[in-house]
């Protein structure tokens, strides 16, 4: 990735851990004590804590990327999310969004089930994707989708998607 990127739901950071230096990084987020970490620890770097379904950061530009790294699955509303932030995406540029799949998720049920694994606080998805679907939703938001694959032994999957239209 290059040239500006807006990372939604950046948590603690793990993308601009993997930018070069010739990005221009915002990272927004709920959690006011994780975004001031993270702006302490990347001074250079512009991170906000909002409510992505409702807030947009502050911005005069288009973004070349959005990324979406275990997010869309925590949205209640993600129409509201493409209806806020695909308008910020200049045309061409690209959408990256992971998500869990299926799978994962009933083998994470399982494994709480028999208490090998435990629910983290405030971990509620409302909706698990298919990839297929998150397809679909992106076509129907005028991306093209380029890539579309499932990793982490199929317990993850990734879609990769350019803005077609504005």
């Amino acid at each position: 990735m290059r040239g500006r990127i807006l990372d939604v739901g950046c948590g603690r950071g793990p993308l601009i851990e993997r930018l070069t230096q010739d990005c221009e990084y915002i990272g927004v987020d709920t959690g006011s004590g994780t975004i001031a970490r993270l702006q302490a620890r990347y001074p250079s770097q512009r991170f906000y804590n909002l409510d992505i379904q409702v807030d947009l950061p502050p911005s005069n530009r288009a973004f070349e990327t959005i990324a979406m790294m275990a997010v869309i699955e925590h949205l209640e509303r993600p129409e509201e999310f493409f209806r806020l932030y695909v308008p910020l995406l200049e045309r061409g540029g690209r959408i990256i969004i992971t998500t869990p799949t299926p799978m994962r998720e009933r083998l994470h049920s399982l494994l709480r089930k028999i208490k090998i694994a435990k629910s983290e606080v405030g971990d509620v998805h409302h909706h698990i994707y298919r990839l297929d679907e998150l397809v679909l939703m992106l076509q129907k938001h005028n991306f093209n989708v380029e890539e579309a694959r499932r990793f982490e032994f199929g317990m993850n999957q990734l879609v990769i998607a350019k803005k077609t239209a504005k």
